[in-house]
């Protein structure tokens, strides 16, 4: 059986509330939170750090599982057809179910996302 984790981004895929107050997740440091949100333009995750009174960083990226294929595609030349969830930042991304083909485990970095690692992945 495979078990296929990857879904388009709506609010049904995406574990959490996008609704204004259940939104947040906090941190252990009390100047770092995160916030999902959710526009018609798609799906949003902000870091928002307040190192300081009055001062305010946030960094806002897409929740997009297609951002992940299309790079991964592009990087290795491997057609991905699955993208499981993160971890720590890092994503498995799997390819069109070909025995010989690795998979890979790709992370965001400030280009974009990176394969970071390849690997042989068995489904029973």
């Amino acid at each position: 059986m495979v078990v296929r984790t990857s879904a388009w981004p709506s609010a049904e895929s995406i574990a959490g509330s996008f609704a204004t107050g259940a939104n947040t997740l906090k941190t252990t440091s009390p100047y770092l939170h995160f916030e999902m949100t959710a526009t018609k333009d798609g799906f949003f995750e902000s870091a928002i750090e307040e190192p300081a009174p009055g001062k305010t960083l946030t960094r806002t990226e897409r929740i997009d599982m297609a951002e992940v294929k299309a790079a991964v595609e592009k990087q290795t030349g491997t057609p991905i057809r699955y993208v499981s969830g993160i971890r720590r930042g890092v994503v498995d991304a799997f390819p069109d179910g070909i025995p010989s083909r690795p998979a890979y485990r790709v992370k965001k970095t400030d280009e974009g996302w990176r394969v970071i690692e390849m690997f042989h992945a068995f489904f029973a």
